[in-house]
């Protein structure tokens, strides 16, 4: 299943913040993919999940242009998915 993978933070690979095309192995939903995307990018797990893996709070998730409110959302083939942390302050 291929996805659109585009994250807009600090310090993560390079490749990470341009986007690329994901093809994944692992089941369909926003947190089978965070763990996949934790296991082979190093620093994606250290700025957007915890120690299990698991999506900080603070990390936003758009998938097709909407807000991935459901953190348990079916991600279909060919979704576009963009992380981004929550911009706070004033």
């Amino acid at each position: 299943m291929n996805v659109y993978v585009k994250v807009l933070a600090l310090d993560v690979e390079d490749g990470l913040v341009k986007g690329f095309q994901f093809n994944r192995t692992m089941g369909n939903t926003l947190p089978n993919l965070v763990l996949e995307l934790s296991s082979i990018y190093p620093l994606f797990k250290k700025n957007l999940a915890d120690d299990s893996g698991q999506l900080l709070p603070s990390i936003r998730v758009v998938i097709n242009n909407r807000v991935a409110d459901d953190i348990n959302i079916t991600v279909r083939d060919g979704s576009k998915v963009v992380f981004f942390p929550a911009i706070v302050g004033g």
